[in-house]
């Protein structure tokens, strides 16, 4: 009988509290079109909702009987409200057993059935949370945009929340830490204001995860243990399960395995009961590399498969390359290499799909050492290669989240900081009233004496308001001069490595190349010298010679730059004429310019003079005539003029070429955004020829100008200043 009461007390209340709602939930919203007549049969509707949100993070399968149920009974009344909700309920269960796909149909189902913001708005922040989990970044970013635009209308914090806090699940992806825990910050602001705990221990534990990647493990280990005690007493039983693997994770970092292993067979507990299998398989895997790193092989062996066939019954791929490659290396450890090879392989091609360096490393390195046990050493080089190719492209990775650290570390400084700075300003009001006291006391006593020491303490006080003024600006400085080098070594970091990828380049590719060529031709002649024919034996020299003239030109080019990086050239100015100064830069490739049929023009005064460094400008002059002849198509036109602006001598020369793209036209002074192209002729290039000259007329107080239109030629202007 009781409990039969306690059934109906429970019915009313959550019919009360559903249509009562003032935020937008569905049940509630007039629907005139489908609107059922009888009241009562809703009120089992709301009755079977209510049970299956009741199971939330309890039990997924129970989510989804209830949802079923009350689809069942809305569709037979007509209830357009109920059938929607249902959908979002549905939702609900299959993301609880990471059927993300399934939950993002249930979803837009319940998009498509409501005209209620709040419910649009709360399916769409729960498909970007699924689209998450499928790393389909981008789509997810729409579909959260969409909701906090209405979560803004709805003035909603709680939902606000929630959003933020998948916007830094979405940053920190990206690796943009920083961004990331910009988001975690509105969303913990959001969570105070409103005294939501749940929402505060998500946020404390995705930043723990934040710090967990950029190697701060005892921080992190501290906020993930904030987060789980906050939920400790609670149902939240899925989300108590994913607290303790992500606590085990960071003891087996620390080679803690004992503490580890202890908190993964909590969080077991708690999912077998609840039926969440992807959290099931975050901790399956992590038991795997507990007993991997105690050399407990066949245990290790059991959990990694139990997870990977986890994996594959749900559909959700979050963890399994970490699992595929922590199995290919328990069966390496057991010397079993053919096992070992088809889950490594698995592994390595899965994450090449996503371009997950880490795995990609790990996996390749491990293949590498099966093949030269198994002395193919062919392959073996191939995937150490890899492997080392992987490193070095994460270790760039490692130094941005290195300069992430540190920027978090001051900011971190500067707010304890500011926490001191105003601990000290309440000390020294309450000092104040201390003061303020005993001047009462000491004038009633004798005001003579009360004056003489408010003298003595009011100038105490202005030297101590000086000193701590002195200490804040001294503070404030040192911090920004700090963050400035921070700031410029960064972008020395880069400039470098631009310079050596570049550099790597050419030497790869444009230097190898004509050496192949040369080698490949001579040795031909060597070998086959009397079998050839004169035709064929001169077509082989010409082409030696020309691969010769290519790998000349680059050395060249490259022994100049590097001159001008170094320090090594001086600049010497000298008075010449500038004709002769020009005939004279341009005079070694007109025979090129005559083979194309290319038209020059100098139109330069016999009597103007001009200052400048003979060897600086020369190069200048000499390659941007040269890349002139390059681009001109046989038959066209070189011009050569000047003209007198504001002190300067300016040097144009012209072609009637194939020009420059505009979205190019920025980029062919940068060493890191240039890139050679190849004349009319197929002439080859390396793409420095232009960064020289650009350094060169700087290194002459000058600088170079250039106007081009695609297929109609270009215009490059060497200003020279005379004063």
């Amino acid at each position: 009988m009781n409990r039969k009461i306690i059934q109906i007390l429970f019915i009313i209340f959550a019919a009360n509290f559903l249509s009562c709602k003032n935020d937008g939930t569905l049940i509630g919203d007039p629907d005139p079109i489908s609107s059922p007549d009888n009241i009562a049969d809703t009120t089992l509707v709301i009755h079977l909702l209510r049970q299956a949100e009741s199971f939330n993070d309890i039990s997924p399968d129970s989510i989804i009987f209830y949802a079923d149920s009350a689809m069942q009974l809305s569709e037979e009344l007509r209830y357009r409200s109920g059938i929607a909700l249902s959908y979002y309920m549905k939702g609900m269960g299959e993301w609880g057993k990471g059927n993300y796909e399934s939950a993002i149909i249930q979803q837009k189902k319940t998009i498509e059935m409501t005209e209620s913001k709040f419910w649009k708005a709360t399916s769409l922040r729960d498909i970007s949370l699924s689209l998450i989990y499928l790393n389909k970044i981008e789509d997810a970013k729409n579909y959260l945009n969409e909701a906090i635009i209405l979560l803004t209308e709805l003035e909603d914090k709680n939902g606000l929340a929630l959003a933020y806090i998948n916007y830094g699940l979405i940053e920190s992806r990206k690796e943009n830490f920083l961004q990331a825990l910009s988001y975690y910050h509105k969303a913990l602001k959001l969570s105070e204001e409103t005294e939501n705990e749940i929402n505060k221990s998500l946020i404390l534990n995705n930043i723990g995860v934040i710090n967990q990647k950029l190697g701060m493990n005892q921080i992190s280990l501290d906020y993930f243990k904030q987060a789980y005690e906050i939920v400790k007493g609670t149902n939240n039983s899925n989300t108590r399960a994913l607290y303790l693997n992500n606590i085990a994770n960071i003891h087996i970092d620390d080679n803690n395995y004992k503490e580890a292993l202890i908190n993964i067979e909590k969080g077991l507990g708690i999912t077998s009961k609840s039926g969440d299998k992807r959290t099931t398989v975050f901790l399956l895997a992590n038991k795997g590399k507990a007993y991997l790193n105690l050399n407990q092989y066949d245990t290790a062996l059991l959990y990694y498969k139990k997870a990977l066939n986890l994996i594959a019954e749900i559909g959700v791929t979050d963890n399994e390359l970490k699992t595929l490659v922590g199995l290919g290396k328990t069966y390496f450890k057991l010397k079993d290499y053919h096992n070992a090879l088809n889950q490594l392989i698995t592994a390595l091609k899965k994450a090449t799909e996503i371009d997950d360096k880490e795995n990609i490393k790990d996996a390749a390195k491990l293949i590498g050492e099966i093949y030269a046990i198994q002395s193919d050493h062919i392959s073996a080089y191939d995937y150490m290669k890899l492997s080392i190719e992987m490193a070095d492209s994460l270790s760039k990775s490692k130094i941005v989240k290195q300069f992430t650290q540190m920027e978090m570390q001051y900011d971190f400084d500067k707010k304890q900081y500011e926490l001191d700075l105003a601990q000290q300003k309440i000390n020294l009001e309450n000092l104040r009233k201390i003061e303020r006291k005993n001047f009462f006391l000491l004038l009633f006593i004798s005001g003579f004496i009360l004056i003489s020491l408010l003298v003595i303490l009011t100038y105490r006080n202005s030297q101590h308001k000086q000193k701590l003024n002195r200490q804040l600006e001294e503070n404030y400085n040192r911090i920004a001069i700090q963050k400035e080098i921070i700031e410029n070594k960064n972008n020395d970091l880069n400039l470098l490595n631009e310079t050596k990828d570049k550099l790597f380049s050419i030497i790869a590719h444009d230097l190898t190349n004509p050496f192949n060529i040369i080698v490949g031709f001579s040795e031909q002649l060597e070998s086959n010298y009397d079998n050839l024919d004169e035709k064929k034996r001169k077509h082989l020299v010409e082409e030696i010679n020309r691969s010769s003239n290519q790998a000349f030109r680059l050395l060249k080019n490259l022994l100049t730059w590097t001159h001008s990086q170094t320090g090594i050239i001086e600049i010497d100015k000298e008075l010449f004429n500038l004709t002769d100064f020009v005939n004279n830069s341009i005079d070694p490739y007109l025979s090129y310019a005559d083979k194309k049929g290319i038209s020059v023009f100098n139109k330069l005064p016999d009597e103007l003079e001009f200052f400048t460094d003979k060897y600086t400008m020369s190069s200048i002059i000499g390659n941007l005539f040269m890349n002139a002849v390059k681009f001109t198509n046989y038959g066209g036109q070189i011009n050569i003029w000047h003209t007198i602006l504001d002190n300067n001598i300016e040097i144009n020369i012209s072609d009637t070429g194939v020009g420059i793209a505009p979205e190019r036209l920025e980029d062919i002074f940068q060493i890191a955004k240039n890139k050679s192209t190849t004349g009319t002729n197929n002439e080859k290039g390396t793409g420095l020829g232009l960064i020289i000259c650009k350094n060169f007329a700087t290194k002459n107080g000058g600088d170079i100008k250039v106007q081009s239109k695609l297929g109609e030629g270009s215009t490059f202007t060497i200003i020279i200043p005379q004063a």
